[in-house]
């Protein structure tokens, strides 16, 4: 079929697709979505490095992932000699240009972070910004506060040469987008401009109480509380374990499931010896990477779900897609407030901080012993999650801005 002249052609940029976590997600379901529109041409898909699943994944909905570089922000020597890879970004980003002739007039990049959104601003296109949150390792203070001094010396370095260049891109940026109310405050404080907030979606269709029998079985008796983690310290992991020793105390047969986006076993080890320390080892089980098409099973088991991080200036935590993601499938959620971004407390959840264990403590509790109550408030969270998290209305900030 004949393109008409005023489609637009996207190239879409990101460090990596490493991991199938809540921000390469958002790309994919946007993605997804967009590529439906009659306003647009060509999707070009340019990451450094990518998984075999998120590949496939993007091949069952007829897109191919182009990988730019040999090695991406995950390794250290990326950083290293970080002009040489992004130059090598650079190279390969207008042989793709060249391979698929695309018009640079009717070609759009949207990038992620830095350094990506760097190579968007050297390769002279349009460029517009999806911005999860000012980058975590230059500007987050709690998120790094969790590395060894050597990484911090490090990471300080880094900063001091490049951070200059961070703020150069994002403000030459034709449009940048964030998460949310919170992530929009963020970005303002650190690059002094506006941002358009483009919400996250759930796909409620797939997202939707359902458990197996063989499920149902394998769990019969227990009350299941739910946890989501990359066993990165910012994400709390350690302060919902901490709460819940307390939990077993009050009832006996309540079970944490702690699923994880990246299956670190250094990590793991750290938080299963402190299960063992508190001596909870039988009380929680560390279920790793669950397959995407079992997921809404183990929300829908739950009886809460329960979110550790608290950092607002993580883009990823105040969205937090399993929250919204459990809440879809009719599982109240317990959370840190995060400026009105999905719970309401007492209504579709608890806003609780999570570094006040004792409160953290009884709000788990309350819902594991009111059973009515928690499915009230169970599908009152799906209700909000359908009404305000689509991917199509998060799709559609997207093509406002493909103009």
């Amino acid at each position: 079929m004949k393109r008409s002249k005023n489609k637009k052609n996207v190239i879409w940029l990101h460090s990596h697709f490493l991991y199938w976590m809540g921000g390469t997600k958002f790309i994919y379901q946007v993605i997804s979505e967009i590529k439906k529109s009659r306003k647009i041409g060509k999707i070009i898909i340019g990451v450094e490095r990518s998984s075999n699943l998120i590949k496939k994944n993007y091949q069952e909905i007829g897109l191919e992932i182009n990988e730019i570089n040999v090695i991406s922000s995950n390794n250290i020597f990326y950083w290293l000699l970080l002009p040489v890879f992004l130059l090598v970004d650079l190279l390969n980003l207008r042989r793709l240009i060249k391979k698929n002739n695309l018009k640079l007039k009717d070609t759009i990049v949207i990038s992620s972070m830095f350094p990506m959104n760097v190579v968007a601003e050297f390769s002279g296109i349009k460029h517009i910004q999806n911005c999860y949150e000012p980058f975590a390792f230059f500007y987050d203070e709690e998120f790094i506060s969790q590395f060894s001094w050597l990484k911090k010396i490090f990471l300080k370095i880094l900063a001091l040469i490049y951070i200059p260049l961070d703020p150069w891109a994002t403000k030459r940026a034709e449009v940048l987008l964030t998460l949310n109310t919170t992530t929009q405050k963020t970005i303002k404080t650190v690059y002094g401009r506006n941002s358009v907030k483009t919400q996250a979606g759930v796909d409620s269709s797939f997202f939707k109480p359902y458990v197996s029998v063989a499920v149902q079985k394998k769990y019969h008796g227990r009350k299941i509380v739910i946890h989501s983690t990359d066993y990165s310290p910012v994400k709390g992991t350690d302060k919902v374990i901490t709460a819940f020793a307390r939990v077993v105390e009050a009832i006996p047969e309540a079970l944490l499931l702690i699923t994880t986006t990246i299956d670190d076993s250094a990590r793991r080890t750290v938080y299963e010896q402190l299960t063992e320390k508190l001596r909870i080892h039988n009380k929680v089980r560390f279920l790793g990477f669950v397959p995407i098409k079992l997921l809404p099973q183990y929300y829908s088991l739950a009886s809460a779900m329960v979110q550790g991080a608290s950092s607002e200036k993580s883009g990823t935590t105040s969205m937090s897609l399993p929250v919204k993601e459990a809440m879809c499938c009719e599982t109240p959620a317990i959370r840190p407030d995060m400026g009105g971004e999905d719970v309401q407390d007492n209504k579709t959840g608890f806003l609780v901080d999570p570094n006040n264990t004792h409160l953290l403590t009884k709000k788990i509790i309350f819902l594991l012993r009111h059973d009515a109550l928690a499915k009230k408030m169970g599908k009152m969270a799906r209700k909000t999650i359908k009404e305000k998290y689509t991917w199509k209305k998060t799709a559609q900030v997207f093509l406002d801005q493909l103009r």
